[in-house]
């Protein structure tokens, strides 16, 4: 459960399918001194959860997500490997009060 750091971004593939991405700040339970108040993470939702997410999710909105981690590679424009660690949401709640 975090706060969206942006607004949802849309793309669709070739045949047509949602993908939605955006970022959640997940304040953490316990700060350590000199240790950040919050995990960035990365998430990415597909299809019919993809278009839920880019209507009705905005920057700054208090969501809750429920998925798997998935990591992925690929080279950028420099031929430099470029790891990638997301959640593929499954669920998706509104958590503001």
């Amino acid at each position: 459960m975090g706060r969206l750091t942006k607004d949802p971004e849309v793309k669709f593939t070739q045949n047509n399918t949602c993908v939605c991405t955006f970022g959640l700040a997940v304040n953490r339970r316990f700060k350590q001194e000199g240790q950040p108040d919050a995990d960035f993470i990365n998430i990415v939702a597909w299809a019919k959860t993809g278009e839920f997410c880019s209507k009705y999710f905005a920057k700054g909105q208090q969501v809750a997500i429920s998925g798997h981690l998935q990591t992925r590679s690929y080279d950028d424009k420099e031929g430099k490997k470029i790891f990638v660690t997301e959640v593929v949401a499954e669920e998706v709640y509104f958590a503001d009060s």
